[in-house]
């Protein structure tokens, strides 16, 4: 019987993708897609988030699964000391807006759900893969949640590959 992805997971240390590697990794739609959401999202640094990072994470960034069709790329947004969601929502309105892309399903957060669910918001570009937008309500810093997920101690979901796509 082989190992599922998680026993996998645990078994090497967490990744941090560069960015090239994950971006070449996509499809060509895809790559376009995401390029256009990091430069929305750098777009609108000033007074909409505040210090914060746009990361890849999940299994279209895992060495296992990298390059493999999905049916989401999920994209997680930090910023210092957290956001409560109906904030986060309203910053992923805007960023919609400015990709001219369609917003589709909302998750709102749920404690209850078997490693707690911070929210998100799922995208629509006009062609190829969906991109679901992660909240995350950690209180940390930014750079502080970065390191403990380079040491696989975030309590964000599971330890898993990220991909830094964007600092503001």
């Amino acid at each position: 019987m082989s190992e599922s992805y998680f026993d996998q997971k645990k078994s090497r240390p967490v990744s941090d993708v560069p960015k090239d590697v994950f971006l070449n990794s996509l499809s060509t739609v895809d790559r376009e897609n995401i390029e256009a959401v990091i430069a929305a999202f750098e777009s609108l640094d000033s007074g909409v988030w505040k210090n914060g990072a746009l990361m890849a994470v999940g299994k279209s960034v895992a060495e296992e699964t990298r390059g493999i069709p999905r049916k989401d790329i999920d994209l997680l947004i930090l910023e210092d000391g957290g956001t409560d969601f109906q904030t986060f929502l309203s910053r992923a309105r805007a960023l919609v807006e400015t990709l001219h892309f369609t917003l589709g399903d909302i998750t709102y957060p749920d404690l209850h759900y078997d490693y707690g669910h911070d929210g998100s918001v799922k995208i629509k570009p006009p062609s190829g893969t969906l991109v679901d937008l992660l909240s995350s309500i950690s209180t940390s810093s930014v750079d502080e949640t970065l390191l403990r997920m380079r040491e696989k101690t975030s309590s964000l979901l599971m330890p898993h590959d990220f991909c830094i796509l964007a600092r503001i």
